[in-house]
């Protein structure tokens, strides 16, 4: 479970997020779901990754969530009687209903997320509500390592573009410029340094911290009552389960937008001349 949805040494999560990059990058609805388990099943049999040899990979499948993460869990902290600091996950045993036409639609990239068929008995442990703490932490994580892949992407589109690299003599250019680059810099920072604490603060030490528990247990509702502590351990310290830092990740995440439209507005531009002009178009000087 801790190789699949926590993303521990996913080498072949990696490859196969290469070579569907394609198919992800469609809307949630239009993507084919076996097409992508079919790439999904080649990457986890590439040779030597960890997940080549191990018996239980027929058991984990891909799917589509068309609802955003979260927009989700807003959701969930919003519903009335609940703490906004500590989220009932006994609320999101519920599937998410569709997404309203005036939502946008997401991309496979934020509505993929993994399942795992758990064979009787170990479903008496590992229960649907328990796969379903797996599946957010799992998106989360998804959700955060591609915003790092994007804005690393757009920082190699900085140094290599032509319009980003030469200097113009247009002040009004280079200021822009400035802005677009420190902007880029601060949320790269920022993913980066929110993806370690998810993986290194918080997940690495508890599951240390459930492996010595384990050791001690003597029934099988003191394993249970563990790893759903240690699930639910990790979704706040995650910060999931706090409805105004999701609105903080929400602001945050809606960024990239702006750094997508920069690099569109850079390669349609040839020249600087161009980029000036259609800086003045939609920002005229006073």
């Amino acid at each position: 479970m801790k190789h699949y949805f926590f993303l521990d040494r996913a080498d072949f999560f990696q490859y196969f997020l290469d070579i569907s990059n394609a198919e992800l990058s469609k809307p949630a609805k239009k993507i084919n779901i076996g097409k992508l388990q079919s790439l999904f099943d080649l990457a986890l049999r590439q040779p030597g990754s960890i997940a080549a040899s191990d018996p239980f990979k027929e058991d984990v499948k891909v799917r589509m969530n068309e609802v955003d993460l979260t927009k989700w869990l807003m959701r969930v902290v919003s519903v009335s009687g609940m703490d906004e600091n500590a989220m009932s996950l006994d609320a999101t045993t519920h599937q998410a209903s569709a997404p309203s036409q005036d939502e946008k639609p997401i991309t496979g990239h934020y509505a993929l997320e993994l399942d795992y068929k758990v064979p009787f008995p170990l479903s008496l442990v590992i229960s649907r509500k328990t796969v379903l703490r797996y599946q957010l932490l799992f998106r989360h994580l998804l959700t955060l390592r591609h915003l790092e892949g994007l804005l690393s992407t757009s920082w190699k589109e900085h140094t290599t573009v032509y319009t980003w690299k030469h200097r113009s003599k247009y002040p009004q250019v280079e200021q822009w410029k400035r802005r677009a680059w420190n902007l880029r810099s601060r949320m790269l920072v920022f993913v980066q340094q929110l993806l370690y604490f998810c993986t290194m603060e918080v997940v690495e030490p508890n599951w240390s911290k459930l492996m010595k528990r384990l050791d001690e247990v003597k029934t099988v509702d003191q394993l249970m009552q563990h790893h759903v502590d240690f699930l639910d351990t990790c979704l706040k310290e995650c910060m999931l389960t706090n409805s105004k830092l999701l609105k903080v990740f929400v602001c945050h995440f809606s960024n990239l937008s702006i750094i997508k439209l920069m690099n569109s507005i850079l390669d349609s531009c040839k020249t600087s001349y161009d980029l000036c002009h259609v800086l003045l178009l939609h920002n005229p000087p006073l």
